[in-house]
């Protein structure tokens, strides 16, 4: 897992896991650039890295931060997701302007998971499973005597 990190005048501060909901939040800010970013766009920017590092300091104390640092840490999440996904990201289209809607329809439809559940799940653990469930290959070989399931 690779770690995401920010460094403030407080100090240093590390994130792990990172929700699907907030990786939702960041896909919808795709694209955005620094400059042309109003106050309230950056009090958006600010709360979604607040809640990256689960709220262990407050946007008060990114004030000094510029709008690039804080998207370098929403573009950290993305890269780290990149990574995880076997295949291209999906792209918003017109043909699928809502790819994230839909993903969620089929897990909610196929498991009954709750958007809720879907929402704090995770992203290192939702993207493999669901590569492994689109019919992907597994990482790693086992042999037929090295499982009991069988």
């Amino acid at each position: 897992m690779k770690l995401i990190k920010i460094a403030l005048p407080g100090g240093d501060y590390v994130a792990g896991a990172v929700p699907w909901r907030l990786f939702k939040a960041i896909t919808r800010l795709a694209g955005v650039s620094s400059s042309g970013i109003d106050e309230d766009d950056w009090y958006n920017i600010a709360g979604l890295v607040v809640e990256i590092f689960e709220n262990r300091f407050g946007i008060n104390d990114l004030k000094e931060e510029s709008v690039a640092e804080l998207i370098a840490v929403l573009n950290m999440v993305m890269a780290r997701v990149r990574e995880l996904s076997p295949k291209p990201e999906p792209k918003e289209t017109p043909a699928n302007p809502n790819w994230i809607v839909d993903l969620e329809i089929s897990l909610v439809n196929r498991f009954d998971w709750s958007l809720r559940d879907i929402d704090n799940t995770d992203v290192e653990s939702l993207l493999p499973f669901l590569a492994r469930l689109n019919g992907g290959a597994s990482e790693s070989m086992v042999y037929i005597d090295q499982v009991d399931w069988l």
